[in-house]
């Protein structure tokens, strides 16, 4: 499902909540109201395919499966004498900008007046679409590292479940451990992709046996070690980009599936760093059924103890290693 913006934060410049402001309405009731609905509940089945996509960084929210809200400039001539803030507070409407700020179309400052009020509107607004409009997935948490965990404690606190969680960021600086992989928020997820670069020196945790996941795409995944890998018992699909995995390493992840361990594992693929290739013999050793090896590629075929079968593909690509694994 194509995700479409809703709002975009700190503006709030889209059509409908532009509206709902002008007329001085409550922000948190009128979100509900009759208008919101027909636009946001249109299509009652299409609720369970909701996903929430959550940005701290850019403050901006994707919502699945709602209308599309365009902005438009907010300086049209009209100016509201309140101000809604996202908790339902009207508050005198202050335009701080600067004439620098308007003739440049800055709007940032409109609607708050500083980076708390800002940042706490803007977590307000999140629980407000998870609790009102029943939306349960989030899809995005990166920056701001102390809102990131109020908002995940929250969530927590109020048992919203949590299916997904994706990760896209360009800043290394803004990606935090503890709110990324926090485990317990991890607890009921479907899919979890990182495309994002944490820290040198960040060092993950293994994931605790419980966590069962249909998805884990990491992207890079230098951080990945086997000890990750081995705890993911329940997960369906596997996606790693850059792993440093090594021979020793994938060979110990079959022997634990041919000994009856990861029986939902449906395929994962591995694509190795430039400095890290794999060694056939090493992966291959008392591992195959079958195995037979052509240029640069290896195929095994290995059976668990349940009669399921793997093909496994090994395959070199200039200076790299391509791992893929199908069961069967």
């Amino acid at each position: 499902m194509k995700p479409f913006k809703l709002l975009r934060l700190p503006t709030l410049a889209q059509a409908n909540v532009f509206q709902i402001m002008s007329n001085e309405e409550r922000l948190d009731t009128a979100l509900t109201s009759k208008r919101m609905k027909r636009n946001i509940h249109a299509e009652p089945r299409l609720r369970e395919n909701y996903q929430l996509s959550v940005c701290f960084r850019t403050h901006e929210i994707l919502v699945c499966g709602v209308r599309s809200y365009r902005a438009k400039p907010l300086l049209e001539g009209k100016k509201p004498s309140k101000t809604t803030m996202l908790d339902g507070e009207e508050v005198p409407f202050e335009d701080e900008q600067s004439p620098d700020d308007r003739h440049q179309g800055c709007i940032e400052r409109v609607f708050y007046f500083d980076a708390n009020m800002l940042n706490e509107g803007f977590r307000k607004m999140c629980l407000h679409f998870l609790q009102k409009l029943e939306i349960t997935t989030v899809d995005e948490l990166s920056g701001m590292r102390d809102k990131v965990l109020e908002f995940r404690q929250t969530v927590e606190r109020r048992g919203i479940a949590v299916k997904t969680i994706k990760l896209i960021d360009e800043e290394i600086s803004s990606i935090h451990s503890e709110a990324i992989f926090s485990f317990p928020f991890l607890k009921d997820l479907i899919k979890f992709k990182c495309l994002a670069t944490p820290p040198m020196a960040f060092r993950a945790q293994p994931f605790p046996e419980s966590i069962s996941m249909k998805v884990l795409y990491l992207a890079p995944s230098e951080w990945f070690e086997i000890n990750h890998l081995l705890t993911l018992k329940w997960c369906e699909n596997i996606y790693l980009d850059r792993s440093l995995l090594t021979s020793k390493d994938i060979n110990d992840f079959m022997t634990a599936w041919k000994n009856g361990n990861f029986k939902n594992l449906a395929s994962m693929t591995i694509e190795t760093t430039r400095r890290n290739k794999l060694d056939f013999v090493v992966v291959a050793h008392k591992l195959a059924n079958r195995a037979f090896r052509r240029n640069n590629e290896l195929y095994l075929e290995v059976k668990n103890q349940q009669g399921q079968e793997a093909q496994v593909w090994i395959s070199e690509h200039q200076f790299r290693c391509k791992v893929t694994i199908t069961i069967e």
